[in-house]
């Protein structure tokens, strides 16, 4: 079950990263008017926040698929990492208020999206927090690739 959970975990991390960067060279090569009048906007939001994000996701995916032992400590990292983003992005939301002809209510937009911010970015990564807490050798090793199975030079049994 864990390993399936891995898995789903790696693949998940892999496409968003993929997805991500994807969209940002669709986004400029088929939007290229509207993408240079947002990077006008927020020129260094994308360089110095997203790219590297959607970098980190991808390689702790490919990490997490092979089961790297550097890939655990990788997941660590952003999961305390989208914690404290969903902290902040949940705090905002909630000290911000909006008038204007909505469908919706602004109170109903804040619960929502409250909901939908607390289960990606904090109850998900708290999870994953807790299912690589610990170092698991039989989920991040092959059985033939464990350090006792490999001849060593200071071996001397």
């Amino acid at each position: 079950m864990q390993k399936i959970l891995q898995f789903l975990i790696g693949l998940t991390l892999l496409l968003l990263g993929a997805s991500g960067l994807l969209l940002l060279i669709v986004g400029y090569l088929c939007y290229r008017y509207w993408f240079v009048a947002f990077y006008q906007l927020i020129p260094y939001l994308l360089f110095l926040l997203y790219v590297p994000l959607m970098l980190w996701l991808l390689i702790t995916g490919i990490g997490v698929l092979a089961r790297r032992d550097w890939a655990r400590y990788s997941l660590q990292t952003l999961s305390v990492f989208l914690i404290l983003t969903g902290i902040i992005l949940i705090t905002a939301l909630n000290t911000l208020s909006f008038s204007g002809n909505l469908q919706l209510t602004w109170k109903q937009l804040k619960v929502a999206g409250t909901v939908g911010l607390f289960v990606l970015l904090i109850l998900l990564p708290l999870f994953s927090l807790m299912l690589f807490s610990e170092k698991k050798e039989e989920l991040w090793t092959d059985s033939h690739s464990r350090a006792e199975d490999k001849p060593s030079m200071y071996n001397f049994h």
